[in-house]
């Protein structure tokens, strides 16, 4: 593992709390129930695949644990990975 500069640690982790939970959120949207700290942003509009997600339409779902979960896992795989 490679060391990486304060500026570029900072950066990566940004990324990852920011962009990672929203491909949480589309990636995991009718697999996982986050029942720790929740976030639910409700869809303005009906989706169409709510029987998938058990009937609630929502546009973002993720928990508050999410994004300092992935800001670690970023700056830990941006060490790791050329």
């Amino acid at each position: 593992m490679r060391p990486l500069s304060p500026q570029t640690c900072g950066k990566l982790f940004a990324i990852g709390a920011t962009i990672g939970p929203i491909v949480d959120s589309l990636h995991n949207q009718c697999l996982l129930k986050y029942d720790i700290l929740p976030i639910q942003i409700s869809s303005p509009m009906p989706i169409a695949m709510s029987t998938m997600t058990g009937g609630y339409d929502y546009l973002f779902t993720s928990s508050w644990s999410v994004p300092p979960l992935l800001g670690i896992a970023y700056v830990v795989l941006g060490g790791i990975l050329p």
